[in-house]
């Protein structure tokens, strides 16, 4: 079973992650947590590239770049998380971010430069191929946030004010990300909840069994 802990900046997903992995172990679960990246050469070299801006522009919302560039950045997560799987005994994979992190992204920015008719048409086509290729999680939990918990969360993570601009961004990004939830999929708002870790725990218990 592989569940993605999805959201902005800020929301909490690296702490949640290791919060609900010591939760589940005390139950007698085995639990993997996994990063963004693998460590494969693949991974590498992602990771790199997005570090230094290189690409995965939003001044470059080409449609074709979008689909090749998210195929790369789900299949190199999948084949990480398709690696934890199947390690003796793991009942949980945990990632720090999912798909929907990707298609939220994406979305954004092809829709900036081309509208968003043919964003929606882009993101439908790398959803397609995610799908038939199996290489989504078997479930996400998204972290909403409303705008003033996402301000501030920013501000302390960044060590200063953020401006409207960035703060319109990131609202905007995690709305795209929400766009794309799908039935099987839960969004907790951090706003109204007082135990997010323990909340996703018995999300997690269900699942596995």
């Amino acid at each position: 079973m592989w569940v993605a802990i999805d959201g902005t900046d800020a929301t909490g997903k690296t702490t949640l992650c290791h919060l609900i992995r010591d939760r589940l172990v005390s139950l007698g679960y085995n639990v993997t947590i996994i990063g963004e990246f693998s460590d494969s050469i693949l991974g590498d070299f992602l990771n790199r590239i997005v570090r230094e801006r290189k690409y995965f522009s939003f001044s470059n919302g080409d449609p074709p770049l979008a689909v090749a560039e998210s195929l790369c950045l789900v299949a190199d997560l999948a084949a990480k998380a398709s690696q934890a799987k199947y390690q003796r005994g793991c009942d949980l994979v945990l990632s720090d971010r999912g798909v929907l992190s990707v298609l939220g992204y994406q979305f954004a920015r092809v829709s900036d430069v081309y509208g968003a008719s043919v964003a929606e048409r882009t993101i439908d086509q790398i959803r397609e191929l995610i799908c038939n290729l199996e290489l989504g999680p078997d479930c996400h939990v998204f972290l909403d946030a409303g705008s003033a918990t996402l301000r501030s969360r920013l501000a302390k993570r960044y060590g200063g004010s953020v401006s409207l601009s960035d703060h319109a961004k990131v609202l905007r990004y995690q709305e795209c990300c929400k766009k794309y939830l799908s039935g099987s999929d839960f969004c907790i708002v951090i706003d109204e909840c007082e135990n997010l870790a323990g909340r996703i725990t018995e999300i997690a218990c269900k699942l596995i069994n």
